[in-house]
């Protein structure tokens, strides 16, 4: 029987969950050359390709679709003996910034998971907008967040890629040619941008009718049918939907939300609950 290195297993999910080498070498901490030969040694092992280009990005091959469950597998039960066997227990406090959509989602299983394993460590949590996440964890006010990647040129580590949809109330039907009633997030913000961008290639005009510091205020208004916003899957609940193709709206861009750490890097315990944090939430 042969065994699968366990460093090429957890290379092989960094480039399938972020599209490239050089992505994928930044979280790993290794260059694109030492990546692709890990790969090769990889593939070598299994006896079949991984992977398949698509322009710039990397796409899972039939096999390697197979391959990705049972090395995310793997990878959380060698992650796990290491956690439990070490003599040492972590101690001090992670500072932690998330933007809401994540944050109204996935955060308390998150919490509660770390928490179970790692008693010793103290959670402050930060739930915020883009712009106020990064600029905290370039002050040094957090060690480490999760928002839109790579704002403002801030160097992130892809963990995630949505796409954007155009989401109203249940039954909301937006006639041709009338006015486009907008509910956003006051600027600067990237679902704005992109609802403005995409509206603007168009002839279609709008209007900023509701705008709001928070996701609950956005919700809140959306439900109420005082127009549309752009958002991700994770907004859609009870009392609002995907408009899709009935909106007769323009084509969005992907949401593409990254990792940003301490300039000085993370402590233990920080790399600890970044582990969990790109395992369990975007695993």
């Amino acid at each position: 029987m042969r065994n699968l290195d366990m460093a090429c297993l957890r290379t092989f999910v960094a480039i399938a969950e972020s599209g490239t080498f050089a992505a994928a070498g930044e979280r790993v901490g290794r260059t694109p050359p030492a990546i692709s030969l890990q790969i090769k040694r990889l593939e070598a092992d299994v006896n079949v390709s991984l992977f398949q280009r698509q322009g710039r990005r990397m796409v899972l091959s039939e096999a390697g679709e197979k391959l990705l469950g049972y090395a995310k597998r793997v990878l959380a039960i060698n992650d796990a003996a290491i956690e439990t066997l070490s003599t040492s227990p972590l101690t001090g406090t992670i500072r932690v910034g998330m933007v809401q959509d994540f944050a109204d989602t996935c955060l308390a299983d998150l919490l509660f998971r770390f928490k179970e394993s790692h008693s010793g460590v103290r959670l402050s949590v930060t739930v915020g907008r883009t712009p106020d996440l990064v600029a905290s964890v370039r002050n040094g006010d957090l060690d480490l967040a999760v928002a839109a990647d790579r704002w403002n040129g801030m160097k992130s580590v892809p963990v995630l890629t949505e796409a954007m949809k155009w989401i109203g109330a249940p039954g909301l039907r937006l006639a041709e040619g009338t006015v486009v009633p907008l509910i956003l997030f006051e600027a600067p913000c990237p679902f704005r941008d992109a609802a403005l961008d995409a509206l603007n290639t168009t002839e279609r005009e709008w209007e900023i009718v509701y705008t709001s510091p928070s996701l609950s205020g956005i919700r809140a208004a959306v439900r109420a049918g005082l127009g549309i916003t752009v958002r991700t899957h994770l907004f859609v609940e009870e009392g609002v939907v995907d408009l899709g193709l009935t909106a007769q709206l323009p084509q969005l861009p992907d949401a593409r939300f990254g990792l940003y750490t301490a300039g000085e890097g993370l402590t233990d315990a920080g790399q600890q609950f970044t582990t969990l944090l790109t395992n369990q939430m975007f695993g």
